[in-house]
């Protein structure tokens, strides 16, 4: 069957108002991040992420509204890529996201990653707010290493020094990390009779963590 176009019909002008109605379509679409047609979580949040034009937590929410389910881990793999790519805005979008929605399946590796992307995007400050916040001695522990990081590039002892105590009363220097921390800042400033005490002390702690209870 052959279609015949009417009598008057401008071809040329409707064939420019569909290529015009196709472009407005696929410009809003990337405008409320919704990209229907997509089933690749991954590759919506890339596309975002390189066109700048909305924040990654907008593809989260439209992925949910129609339905589909998230899976952690695939957000986890994505957020290393964006790091990868230096991308620690998104990054740490995708983590506030993952802690308002699905809290309780973080694990203490997301918050001490937070806190780094925390420390990298908004400074010592916001950081220490997030640090402050957090009432769980397990997150405290994953956070307290990114804070004390950042106190050792500032080159403040009186700050890590500080911390140290801070933590060490909470009971949640349990491991080499921090000390390892004081020790490099202590050498970078040329503080190095207070090495052996922090080696001393990192000594005993482990010693204490290894005696079995009786």
């Amino acid at each position: 069957m052959q279609f015949k176009v009417p009598v008057g019909f401008n071809l040329s002008r409707f064939h420019r108002f569909a290529l015009s109605q196709s472009y407005s379509t696929n410009k809003a679409t990337l405008i409320n991040g919704s990209y229907s047609g997509g089933g690749d979580l991954k590759k919506r949040i890339l596309k975002v992420v390189s066109s700048g034009v909305n924040p990654t937590r907008s593809v989260l929410e439209n992925w949910v509204d129609e339905g589909r389910r998230v899976c952690l881990n695939e957000l986890r793999v994505i957020i290393r890529q964006l790091m990868k790519r230096r991308r620690s805005g998104p990054a740490l979008e995708i983590l506030n996201w993952m802690e308002t929605r699905h809290s309780s399946q973080m694990s203490p590796y997301d918050y001490a990653r937070k806190q780094e992307l925390t420390v990298k995007e908004h400074g010592r400050i916001e950081a220490e707010r997030y640090f402050e916040s957090l009432t769980s001695t397990v997150l405290l522990k994953a956070a307290s290493l990114p804070l004390l990081r950042c106190y050792v590039e500032e080159r403040s002892t009186e700050k890590v020094e500080a911390f140290m105590l801070k933590i060490s009363k909470l009971g949640l220097a349990l491991c080499p990390h921090p000390f390892n921390e004081m020790m490099k800042l202590y050498k970078a400033t040329s503080q190095y009779q207070k090495v052996p005490s922090v080696n001393s002390a990192n000594e005993t702690k482990q010693n204490d963590l290894k005696c079995p209870l009786l």
